[in-house]
């Protein structure tokens, strides 16, 4: 997790979205390392990806509002991009 956090914070988010996959392969209940990426598909400009991450998240912690509020960013970013 720390190491892709430090690869974001590069803006170096290729290294960053290949290592927190493999990060949450390892441990896939990581709710840290999958808000983190999908924060990285958005600024990347993948929301679907970002959307996907997140609803996997959710079924995890349903109640988590930090996820809410991401998932709820998601749906505006692709509401705004198909008008």
């Amino acid at each position: 997790f720390f190491y892709g956090w430090a690869l974001s914070k590069l803006e170096k988010y290729p290294e960053a979205v290949k290592t927190l996959k493999q990060a949450l392969m390892i441990r896939p209940d990581s709710i840290r390392c999958a808000q983190l990426l999908a924060q990285i598909f958005i600024l990347s400009g993948d929301v679907e990806s970002a959307l996907s991450i997140v609803e996997k998240a959710l079924r995890i912690e349903p109640n988590l509002h930090t996820l809410l509020r991401l998932k709820a960013t998601i749906l505006q970013l692709i509401k705004i991009s198909s008008v």
